[in-house]
């Protein structure tokens, strides 16, 4: 009697193990390998009916071998090494081709005893629907105990009884054991994070994703704790009210997005969850369970690409207005060429008027073709068509060259214009010299635009391996808050201020690309009404001196 007892047990526990995996809408087969006498032989030992469904088939699996199955199946399961399998600890997942259905169908193995594998079949196609597969497995659960409950009270009747019932205990104990490990065991290989409490937001059971997400290693380390033991306090408050909501209302809350904090880094990551009311027979509200999945990288997506919209649309109205000033930046020269020119047609001009309107377009002239230079220079740059041509370049001579460029501009504003230099006079380096003039004659041309009194210096020095050379001046200063987009190639600056001067603004832009592509850097260092220091670095590639 007590082995036909163990025996309806354990066909009882089958029987709820395979309805568990029908109820989760998932495919369930079991299969026997005898290693000593049949090593190549693999036998289907047990199968649920929603694997049937799933693979459009009938009893056609159960108690057969997985050899002599027909072609499409046969196929399908080829396609899992069950030794490898049988050998390793880990899982193997797939996604194979079943053209029976003509879809895919999701195929994962695990060893769960020795000489038997387990193999779960879902449709690839399926929305997993969790939440009401874990409230029925719950209901499930509490049933059972109730059972139990039953049992205990008959093992109080006489000793003998007691004996006996307890080893049937025993046994139903080790088949629901067994059972709610296989379910913790699925649960853990689900991508979502998947918990439930009770109705005071205590956490009654979870799976490994969302342990993990809570700073602990197993699910066990959960159980029992509140959310103020696992994530911050405003974190947890959120939470709370969420669960809550969902139990009072007797209403889910689907898909919405709430914060948490990572518990490695602290940061701030964002989640898509899921809470619906666990209900009992009663319809009386006893907990609720939740979903979630990890959204943090499609939020800062979405949150670049808001930026990336942002500065677009600012980099638009600056381009809008660069072009404006630009129209009139060439108009005024053209006009002093056209104007002046149509003077000189007069046959009454003294000498001393022609030369000054000849003065007045040559003067024109020069202004039109730097404007004409610096846009042809920025979209070489922009193109990436700026050939360099490096030669050994004599940094002293250089300096030089450009002091006596620009001394008569500094003189017609009383500015005193010097060269402090800590370069032996035959110092030299591998760069494009006229690339190089350039850049120190924009700098050296916005120091004197800039200035009104005082001193504007030009350092060199050799710093380790690399050239630095700086242009000070006494001039306006530029506030911390213009220093990164003051390079921009559609800004400059202070507008009330750079208005007031002529020129496109397009030399520190013109000056920093060409500084990148010749391998350098340029920098700021100023502050409003305490003059301006702008430092180009070149790498030193060759040094005489």
């Amino acid at each position: 009697m007590s082995t036909n007892l163990s025996q309806q047990n354990t066909a009882t526990a089958a029987t709820h193990y395979l309805k568990t995996f029908d109820q989760l809408k998932m495919g369930y087969l079991l299969v026997r390998v005898d290693k000593d006498k049949h090593p190549n032989d693999y036998w289907v030992e047990e199968t649920n009916n929603h694997l049937e469904t799933i693979l459009r088939t009938s009893g056609q699996l159960k108690n057969g071998l997985l050899s002599g199955l027909q072609p499409e199946l046969k196929g399908l399961f080829d396609s899992i090494d069950i030794a490898l399998v049988l050998r390793s600890e880990y899982s193997i997942e797939k996604l194979v081709n079943y053209e029976a259905i003509k879809q895919s169908v999701y195929l994962k193995a695990f060893s769960s005893e020795e000489n038997l594998i387990t193999i779960i079949v879902r449709e690839h196609t399926e929305v997993a629907d969790y939440e009401i597969r874990l409230q029925e497995q719950t209901e499930e659960i509490q049933a059972q105990n109730e059972e139990l409950t039953v049992t205990n009270e008959q093992l109080s009747e006489s000793f003998d009884h007691v004996y006996q019932s307890n080893v049937k205990l025993m046994q139903k104990e080790k088949e629901l054991k067994a059972a709610n490990n296989m379910l913790q065991l699925v649960l853990d290989h689900i991508p979502v994070r998947v918990f439930w409490k009770d109705t005071q937001s205590q956490y009654l059971g979870c799976n490994k994703n969302f342990a993990q997400d809570a700073g602990r290693s197993h699910s066990n380390e959960v159980v029992g704790k509140f959310d103020t033991d696992l994530f911050s306090d405003s974190i947890a408050k959120i939470y709370q009210n969420d669960d809550n909501q969902v139990m009072q209302s007797g209403i889910s809350k689907l898909s919405y997005e709430e914060p948490q904090n990572d518990s490695k880094s602290d940061a701030l990551r964002w989640l898509r969850t899921n809470k619906v009311p666990l209900v009992d027979d009663n319809n009386q509200v006893f907990g609720v369970l939740g979903t979630y999945e990890d959204i943090s990288d499609f939020k800062s997506i979405e949150k670049e690409l808001v930026t990336a919209k942002e500065r677009a649309e600012q980099s638009d109205r600056l381009k809008s207005a660069f072009l404006a000033n630009m129209s009139h930046e060439i108009r005024t020269p053209m006009n002093g060429i056209l104007g002046f020119g149509q003077l000189l047609k007069e046959p009454l001009l003294s000498d001393e008027d022609r030369n000054h309107y000849v003065n007045v377009i040559n003067v024109s002239g020069q202004k039109l073709l730097a404007i004409v230079n610096d846009i042809i220079d920025i979209s070489k740059i922009e193109s990436g068509q700026v050939e360099l041509h490096q030669t050994q370049v004599n940094v002293h001579e250089l300096l030089n060259s450009a002091k006596q460029l620009f001394e008569a501009e500094a003189k017609e504003k009383a500015l005193k214009l010097e060269i402090e230099s800590a370069l032996s006079e035959d110092f030299t380096i591998l760069q494009d010299s006229t690339k190089l003039f350039q850049i120190l004659s924009n700098l050296i041309s916005n120091a004197i635009k800039f200035t009104e009194h005082g001193v504007i210096t030009i350092k060199a020095q050799l710093e380790k391996d690399y050239l630095s050379i700086s242009v000070l001046d006494t001039g306006i200063g530029i506030s911390e808050d213009l220093h990164e987009i003051i390079f921009d190639r559609f800004n400059q600056g202070n507008t009330k201020i750079v208005n007031k001067i002529k020129g496109t603004g397009l030399g520190l832009s013109i000056s920093k690309g060409l500084l990148q592509i010749m391998g350098g850097k340029i920098s700021l260092s100023s502050s409003p009404n305490e003059g301006s220091k702008f430092t180009i670095e070149l790498p030193v590639k060759k040094n005489k001196g």
